[in-house]
């Protein structure tokens, strides 16, 4: 009962936005339970897969946790309609990052059971991870500044 190509990226996107709406602990949860429930229906091949890309999302995860208790600081935000804004901008981008990163490679070599595809799927997704959990909320320290400022000036 495999759905395709887009289940395991479908289901990392679900896990990033119930990390973020819910907390990461909770995403960290739902995404350990797609991630079994993909290796279920989809057999071995699944489970090296789900392996990999677990490997590359810790990595990734490691690196942003540093990065936002260093420089980011995240602040949740308690407006819907700006939660919503962050979540769809943060599954644009990992669709979109996740298709650059495959870019350099064959299709023959991504769709392959081999190491070299299996390193390549845990450095895809630790960048990923990285980036979208360690530098994409400093964007949001400069929206909220930015409308700061806009506030004080009126």
């Amino acid at each position: 009962i495999y759905g395709g190509v887009y289940t395991v990226p479908l289901t990392v996107v679900a896990v990033f936005l119930i990390g973020m709406l819910m907390g990461r602990m909770s995403g960290l949860l739902y995404g350990t339970i797609g991630g079994l429930l993909i290796d279920i229906t989809s057999g071995t091949l699944g489970v090296m897969t789900f392996f990999f890309m677990a490997v590359g999302f810790m990595i990734g995860l490691i690196g942003a946790e540093y990065v936002e208790e260093k420089f980011v600081n995240f602040k949740e935000t308690h407006n819907p309609v700006r939660a919503i804004i962050r979540v769809v901008i943060a599954m644009g981008l990992f669709l979109g990052l996740n298709t650059v990163l495959k870019l350099p490679f064959s299709k023959e070599l991504l769709e392959s059971a081999t190491f070299a595809q299996y390193l390549i799927r845990t450095v895809r997704y630790a960048l990923i991870v990285f980036l979208l959990l360690g530098v994409y909320p400093l964007v949001f320290r400069f929206w909220d500044a930015k409308e700061s400022l806009a506030k004080k000036g009126k």
